[in-house]
């Protein structure tokens, strides 16, 4: 998501709608953005020790800026030094749950 979407969909959550339909609440708009950033940056690991779960798929930044995903967090063994933060991918996916009826 992107900075514009996060500041349209905060603009929504706080009543100021296309159609005016709420009072705009400027608070709900500061929580709702400070909610999504913290949601955004609490999947990210800086320390990779803090990473304990083996077999599961990780989001790995590296300082010289590139990307890679892994099937395991044993796969960083030798390259723990160039790792910015990590993250686990399914942390990274919205939940999906199914409903029933």
């Amino acid at each position: 998501m992107i900075r514009e979407q996060l500041e349209k969909a905060a603009l929504l959550f706080a009543g100021a709608g296309e159609w005016g339909e709420c009072p705009y609440n400027p608070d709900a708009k500061t929580g709702f953005m400070a909610g999504a950033e913290w949601r955004i940056n609490s999947v990210w690991h800086d320390d990779i020790s803090e990473c304990k779960d083996v077999k599961r798929w990780i989001v790995v930044e590296y300082n010289n800026g590139y990307i890679d995903v892994l099937p395991d967090i044993r796969d960083l063994d030798g390259v723990k030094d160039l790792v910015v933060r990590v993250a686990y991918v399914d942390d990274l996916l919205p939940e999906r749950k199914e409903e029933t009826k």
